[in-house]
């Protein structure tokens, strides 16, 4: 959002550092939940998702930053 107005999230290669470890570039956003269903399920599973995990596809991401997957641990650095 610039002066009020709803933009656009760039998606494109344009978006992203160039290196190795390819990051988004700071960019300013807000999230807006549509709903206040949709807001109280995102205050009251955040701080679970923190404290027990979370699953991204078929893997579970911990606080710790560990991914947990088929009973192997990586390390994510």
């Amino acid at each position: 959002m610039e002066d009020g107005k709803v933009g656009h999230v760039d998606v494109s290669d344009a978006a992203y550092a160039g290196g190795v470890n390819t990051l988004p570039k700071q960019s300013r956003l807000r999230f807006v939940p549509r709903s206040e269903e949709v807001k109280r399920t995102i205050l009251t599973g955040w701080p679970v998702a923190k404290e027990e995990g979370y699953m991204l596809g078929d893997i579970k991401v911990m606080r710790t930053g560990w991914l947990l997957l088929r009973s192997r641990k990586f390390e994510i650095s």
